[in-house]
């Protein structure tokens, strides 16, 4: 008897254990196209911070959609520290994509952005984020 529950008991642990390895850590951050120069190449993208976890974005990618028509990718290989309850400011490479053309004045635009997070020593994680608004196009 005290043999299987040892075993029943081990057994458990181990799932526990494998499974606790396996989930991902939710990710509280919004995101925002604050800029965008298709001319120069350019875009700032920021990260909005809400919650008492600080995050570590080893890089990042982003598509974008204008006016419901994808029009490019912004790609940021920086890494950025995001502080707890704070927004932050980041610009990267845009490319255009083919046959995509950007208006001037303003736009409706969506994000679809993925972003790799270091959680500790070599372990990242890959987050998905999504964000829209109104941006000024140059």
């Amino acid at each position: 008897m005290k043999n299987t529950l040892l075993a029943l008991c081990a057994a458990v642990a181990l799932v526990v254990s494998f499974s606790a390895c396996s989930s991902q850590m939710p990710v509280g951050l919004g995101i925002e196209l604050v800029s965008l120069d298709a001319g120069a190449g350019k875009a700032t993208v920021r990260y909005l911070n809400p919650s008492v976890v600080a995050y570590n974005v080893e890089h990042s990618s982003h598509r974008v959609f204008l006016d419901g028509k994808l029009a490019g990718t912004i790609e940021i290989k920086a890494p950025l520290g995001i502080p707890q309850q704070r927004n932050l400011e980041q610009s990267g490479t845009f490319v255009a994509g083919k046959g995509a053309g950007v208006p001037a004045g303003s736009a409706s635009y969506r994000l679809e952005s993925t972003l790799t997070l270091v959680l500790y020593g070599d372990n990242l994680q890959t987050s998905k984020l999504s964000g829209s608004g109104t941006v000024v196009l140059k």
